[in-house]
């Protein structure tokens, strides 16, 4: 009876209006930046970074150990906690803060962009113009149409963008300032928390601008969610001590405590001071025939989880196979007992598996030879 009376009830209720359909994800063509660089974007020897006090009286050291190479095409996310020296590394990396100690430099042919929070106060001077006007004028050389068609990608559709600068949020800000970034479309971009004060809509839409850039990114941020999705390999601020790790940050948390109380940076620091004791061990005319450490461990482990990955797709090869014998002697045995023969499963799996074999193997080739 109760039951029966609740029925009714939701009988009796309006019909609910629907909800407004969400913007479908937006698909970004191909970043490409227009100069490719040279394969060695930037680096530092025997690095110390912080900063020299205004007063004089010393400077303050945040990292005393970095030794780094960063290469074409990587995404790399820098992974510490707060005050460890993150935002002072992106800064030293552009040469706004002096290194304290050691060598840093480019490499040949690499244009940086820069995004921080700072910098969205530059857009105060053009506050009266809409979002459209600013854009054109960064970049006059876009027709309309084509100036509509690359804001509507940062979720500046229609009257959106008739916005004028003063009455745009935070997000909205960051986002119009990333447009600009990404339609200049440097080789080297280095971002300092993007994603702040954004939504989730616009957090997905950076995130498919960035995988969809292809030249090489170094970013900093806070939500581990942004950085698991962006950042296909990691730069760890631990103990003063900068670490190269060269996957992602799900494969980090898996695998940084493999070695009891020791951290996975520790691990890494160990490594390279082992590897650079040998490179300083060599001539110095002899010394630039070398990779430095970095790159040579962040190979090593690249091929070694590629191998993983061999094996696993093998196996799942393995199986799919035999499966797929057992359906076979199940046929056979129905047809001789006179039994219906049961349909063919779908053969996707034992397509997907060959597949992945062969592109684990392919990636650990491309990967081996430099590719």
């Amino acid at each position: 009876a109760m039951t029966r009376a609740k029925k009714k009830e939701l009988q009796r209720l309006p019909e609910p209006e629907k909800p407004p359909e969400a913007h479908a994800p937006v698909r970004f063509p191909g970043l490409v930046p227009e100069k490719k660089g040279s394969r060695l974007v930037w680096q530092i020897m025997d690095g110390k970074i912080g900063y020299r006090k205004e007063s004089g009286a010393g400077e303050k050291v945040l990292i005393r150990e970095a030794d780094l190479r960063i290469l074409r095409g990587k995404k790399i996310g820098i992974l510490g906690r707060n005050g460890t020296g993150k935002s002072t590394f992106l800064r030293t990396v552009l040469g706004e803060c002096p290194l304290l100690s050691g060598k840093a430099g480019y490499g040949e042919g690499i244009e940086t962009g820069y995004f921080e929070q700072q910098l969205l106060s530059r857009m105060k001077q053009e506050e009266e113009l809409t979002v459209l006007e600013h854009f054109r004028r960064r970049f006059p050389a876009l027709l309309e149409e084509e100036a509509r068609g690359t804001l509507a990608r940062y979720l500046f559709r229609g009257r959106e963008a008739g916005k004028r600068i003063a009455s745009l949020s935070g997000g909205e800000r960051s986002r119009l300032f990333l447009a600009e970034l990404l339609q200049e479309c440097p080789n080297f971009l280095l971002l300092d928390e993007p994603d702040n004060h954004m939504d989730l809509a616009s957090k997905e839409n950076l995130e498919a601008a960035l995988m969809a850039y292809e030249g090489t990114l170094l970013f900093v941020t806070h939500d581990r969610y942004f950085l698991k999705e962006v950042a296909e390999s990691l730069l760890v601020v631990e103990d003063q001590k900068l670490s190269y790790y060269p996957f992602g940050y799900e494969h980090y948390l898996a695998h940084r405590n493999d070695l009891g109380g020791e951290g996975m940076a520790a691990r890494i620091q160990k490594e390279n001071q082992a590897l650079l004791a040998g490179l300083k061990a060599v001539p110095e005319k002899e010394q630039h025939e070398l990779p430095l450490s970095a790159e040579r461990l962040a190979k090593e482990w690249t091929l070694e989880g590629l191998c993983q990955e061999i094996e696993e797709a093998a196996l799942r090869w393995e199986r799919a196979e035999e499966e797929k014998k057992e359906e076979k002697r199940e046929a056979l045995r129905c047809m001789a007992e006179g039994l219906p023969v049961p349909a063919d499963r779908d053969k996707a799996e034992l397509s997907a598996a060959l597949d992945a074999w062969t592109q684990a193997c392919c990636r650990w080739w491309e990967e081996k030879n430099d590719r």
